[in-house]
């Protein structure tokens, strides 16, 4: 029963490791929201759609993707090197 005396070991140390992990002091509360800065303000203009696609050379790259299209704002396809 050479294992006994390092089991204990261990588990006496898992369990201060509880102990310590629930004796940490609460997370401050926020008071209040940081103020916006330029990059956290809004856009007001929206952006024209531009379609683009990206288009592998040859499927020989090591990949499963052999091209990708937005076709519109909310549609992006893509066409697969083997079904």
């Amino acid at each position: 029963m050479k294992n006994k005396p390092l089991f204990t070991l261990l588990a006496a140390l898992l369990m201060a490791a509880f102990v310590l992990a629930a004796c940490q002091p609460a997370a401050p509360e926020a008071t209040e929201a940081p103020e916006p800065t330029e990059a956290m303000v809004e856009p007001t203009e929206e952006m024209a759609f531009e379609p683009m696609s990206l288009a592998a050379d040859s499927c020989d790259y090591g990949g499963k993707i052999s091209s990708v299209e937005a076709v519109d704002e909310l549609t992006v396809k893509f066409t697969l090197c083997k079904p």
